[in-house]
């Protein structure tokens, strides 16, 4: 008992140091990236000038991409805990360094996480290693600055949350995961489902799912709208018009379509080798629990349904909500085998003797 407990602490206080290194390493290496000029004003720039007009009393003025509020392009309360850190240092370099962290520190709540799913601290260090050299992960923080990268580690204590039954605290991640991008709201309200039905918290499950449904609802068919008045919608939506013109088309496409809609999907190179390259680095563990996968079904959807390359990339930010869910979907995969192997050893060791 004495050396678990020895060997638990150890692997804990060894990733708290391997997640300081790949922090300072990762942020220099971003930091230099843009004092090189390879930082974006897509949207390096767009963050950067939003938070300081902010703090300097401009509520979310954007001119760079549109002269007017950037609330009509996305709704992102989480910038607001930022306005601060820009008395301190308005610089784009700030926003680097926090985005570099926010991803690193993600880390430990996976290993808590994995280590009360699994039961083996061994086996959660080895999945927050793997987060830490996952290919997507590095590739996100190369690429400037986005808030939607706080709904990794939100999300992951959300899940922490629910397992330990703290639901007081489910409910302050999921908030935070929820105001970090307008469609998070789409993966929250799936955990509600799973909440309800798998860890049978129907209440908090109906209760936080429609209220994160009906948030990214707002966000998209009203706040927008609401402060882009040269376009009746964002940005965002306009990324389906392959399904029709109208929000109304696009859903009637998917519902009375849809084996053109998937034909579409499942033929593209691109979208197959996403698929691939994301859940590669687990060992396709994830498949192996197809109901934890579904709660990144929103996410994925609207990733692989949008007409921008870069949504279907392991290489941009957007699929930074699908990356929490894989993870989970991983863990549950391993103990399905490990369960398996378990079994296996049980009923073929005696016949061997």
């Amino acid at each position: 008992m004495q050396k678990n407990a020895f060997t638990e602490t150890r692997l804990a206080r060894l990733l708290l140091a391997l997640v300081m290194v790949w922090i300072i390493m990762m942020a220099t290496f971003a930091i230099m990236r843009h004092q090189r000029f390879n930082s974006t004003a897509y949207d390096l720039a767009i963050y950067s000038q939003v938070i300081d007009n902010t703090a300097n009393g401009r509520f979310f003025a954007s001119t760079i991409e549109f002269d007017h509020s950037y609330l009509g392009d996305h709704v992102q309360p989480i910038l607001l805990l930022l306005v601060p850190l820009y008395y301190l240092w308005a610089n784009p370099q700030m926003l680097i360094t926090i985005h570099t962290i926010v991803l690193g520190i993600s880390a430990l709540p996976l290993y808590a996480l994995a280590k009360h799913k699994l039961g083996d601290p061994r086996l959660a260090f080895l999945f927050a290693l793997i987060y830490l050299l996952y290919p997507t992960v590095g590739f996100i923080n190369r690429f400037d600055f986005h808030p939607i990268v706080f709904a990794i580690p939100f999300l992951l204590l959300t899940f922490l949350a629910l397992e330990k039954e703290q639901m007081g605290w489910a409910t302050a991640w999921a908030f935070l995961a929820t105001i970090s991008n307008d469609e998070i709201g789409l993966t929250i309200c799936m955990v509600g489902i799973y909440a309800a039905i798998v860890k049978k918290r129907w209440r908090w499950g109906i209760s936080v799912g429609l209220l994160a449904l009906c948030w990214a609802l707002l966000t998209q068919l009203v706040i927008i709208p609401a402060f882009r008045p040269e376009a009746p919608v964002g940005d965002t939506l306009l990324r389906y018009t392959w399904l029709g013109p109208t929000t109304t088309d696009q859903l009637r496409t998917l519902l009375t379509q849809p084996g053109m809609v998937l034909q579409r999907l499942i033929t593209d190179p691109l979208r197959q080798q996403f698929l691939l390259r994301l859940l590669l680095p687990v060992g396709y563990l994830a498949l192996l629990s197809p109901l934890s996968l579904l709660i990144g079904l929103p996410a994925l959807a609207y990733n692989l349904l949008s007409d921008i390359p870069s949504q279907h990339s392991i290489y941009f930010h957007y699929v930074a909500p699908v990356l929490p869910i894989a993870l989970i979907a991983a863990m549950e995969g391993a103990k399905r085998v490990e369960t398996w192997l378990n079994g296996r050893i049980s009923t073929t060791w005696p016949r061997l003797l």
